[in-house]
């Protein structure tokens, strides 16, 4: 199976994020079992996961615009299903 970098980690091709629009994120939680797949985002990536509020909430909590909270949101929130999707072939 060919690797490639997913923004700081090398992860298998099949975990890599789909380039679509993904309204099913929105309203998306992090769950326990997350924890391991969390470990191979950014840090950027985990911190706006793991912060709770509006997107004016997060914004406000992390210092940075709304439209980057969004972008990082959405970001974290598709490669974290790529990454429960391929977890969950290769169980």
């Amino acid at each position: 199976m060919t690797e490639h970098n997913f923004d700081h980690a090398t992860v298998p091709a099949s975990a890599r994020p789909s380039r679509q629009r993904a309204p099913q994120f929105k309203g998306m939680h992090v769950l326990e079992t997350d924890e391991p797949l969390l470990a191979i985002l950014e840090p950027k990536e985990q911190t706006v996961l793991r912060t709770t509020g509006s997107y004016e909430d997060r914004a406000r909590e992390l210092g940075i615009p709304i439209g980057t909270v969004r972008s990082r949101l959405h970001r974290a929130r598709a490669k974290l299903v790529a990454l429960r999707t391929h977890e969950a072939r290769a169980n």
